[in-house]
């Protein structure tokens, strides 16, 4: 338009919660996250630092709601991305 603004139509965001984690470790030291909510497919992601942003995929993309692993003995971070 003539005075330089843009217009546009309304539109919503929509913001929901994160949905929490549920964490078991087995006696033989695997670790199983399982979660609910979302879209598949969903990537498992662990990182050694929050600071950064070097998130790395852990294993394949998955249908599943949960995942089982052994985890490499150093302290990690896991999150879970939906499509």
């Amino acid at each position: 338009n003539l005075v330089g603004s843009v217009t546009s139509a309304p539109a919503a965001l929509v913001v929901s919660a994160p949905s929490p984690i549920r964490v078991t470790i087995a006696q033989d030291n695997s670790v199983t996250l399982s979660w609910s909510g979302g879209v598949a497919p969903y990537q498992v992601e662990s990182t050694t630092n929050l600071v950064t942003s070097g998130w790395l995929p852990l294993g394949a993309p998955t249908t599943n709601r949960s995942v089982t692993f052994t985890p490499a003995g150093q302290r990690a971070f896991y999150r879970v991305r939906g499509q």
